[in-house]
């Protein structure tokens, strides 16, 4: 009978108890690394983490996935233009840019295409990131003419960019920006 290789000796064994050592600790690494970017992402700056992920645009996901909403698709609905004004019949200079503190009533004032009656919402994004509705559902004129949606009642009061958006479900169909600086 032959002598027995070298390769199945203790020397094996040392080496499977290394290698289950070795892969404790990497998995030990790896769960300490998400603890840590769990923490930083929700804990420490979760308002720039939202931000961030609105910002990404997946062009292959809906193509996976589509979603399913009980709106007509983004290529039917229409569009609805939406600013700031100075007065209540919208008939003055659109409002883009403002300086703290503001003195003056700001209205929101929106228009869509002639011949087309929709009801939909709108929203005021704040620098801050939080999102908070204006007034409740609104419908437009067939007519097509402008229309204030209302007085911005809380006044911005914070420099930053506030965000008005229409929306006809949860689709964005008009935005406009204000500026406030100080």
């Amino acid at each position: 009978m032959g002598k027995p290789s070298a390769l199945f000796t203790d020397d094996l064994l040392i080496i499977a108890k290394k290698s289950f050592v070795g892969g404790c600790f990497g998995c030990l690494g790896a769960g300490t690394m998400g603890i840590v970017v769990f923490f930083v992402v929700f804990v420490i700056f979760p308002t720039q983490f939202v931000a961030l992920v609105k910002t990404i645009q997946l062009p292959i996901l809906p193509q996976l996935a589509p979603a399913v909403t009980a709106t007509p698709a983004a290529a039917q609905l229409p569009a609805i233009e939406i600013w700031i004004s100075s007065d209540g019949a919208c008939s003055s200079a659109r409002i883009t840019q403002l300086k703290l503190p503001i003195q003056q009533q700001l209205f929101v004032c929106a228009r869509n295409p002639q011949g087309v009656e929709v009801r939909f919402t709108v929203q005021v994004t704040l620098p801050s990131g939080r999102v908070s509705p204006v007034g409740a559902d609104l419908a437009t004129k067939a007519s097509g003419e402008a229309f204030s949606i209302g007085i911005w009642s809380e006044l911005p009061s914070a420099p930053g960019v506030y965000r008005v958006d229409a929306l006809i479900g949860s689709t964005i169909v008009g935005s406009t920006v204000l500026t406030v600086v100080s």
